[in-house]
């Protein structure tokens, strides 16, 4: 009975659960008291040859200059859920996102700059560092 305890707990231990979190970027900021944390709901997958997508789920709150969050801003109720899914090319560097699990051909982004810098501010909503765990998790 105690070699089978142990021998169970060893696998639940290595072996990694399909809602691991290798495909998104768990927090990022988006402001001045802003952050949005991000839950993987699947894991990634291949569309085709060139894109990947995974399902996901970003909460965006906000607290105000004290700390406290905030119930509303601009008209949005905060927290703010949204469910979706986020897309990468990992091949030339494009990257969406969008409420239905098809490429959204009008919000296609590039994640580098024009002078070929990583776009990691989070004024670009950190699509780069989404990108990048999108594909380092698709990855052969």
């Amino acid at each position: 009975m105690k070699r089978t305890v142990i021998s169970l707990t060893a696998t639940l231990l290595l072996t990694a659960p399909a809602s691991a979190q290798t495909a998104v970027i768990p927090r990022y900021g988006c402001g001045t008291g802003c952050a949005v944390t991000v839950k993987q709901l699947s894991p990634p997958r291949r569309l085709n040859t060139q894109w990947a997508v995974v399902r996901a789920q970003s909460t965006t709150t906000m607290v105000n200059f004290k700390g406290k969050p905030l119930s509303e801003f601009r008209g949005m109720k905060l927290p703010a859920v949204r469910s979706g899914y986020n897309f990468a090319n990992c091949r030339q560097g494009l990257y969406a996102q969008s409420d239905t699990p098809e490429v959204p051909l009008d919000r296609i982004r590039n994640v580098l700059t024009l002078n070929g810098d990583k776009k990691t501010a989070t004024v670009y909503g950190s699509i780069y560092r989404q990108w990048d765990a999108l594909c380092r998790a698709i990855k052969d």
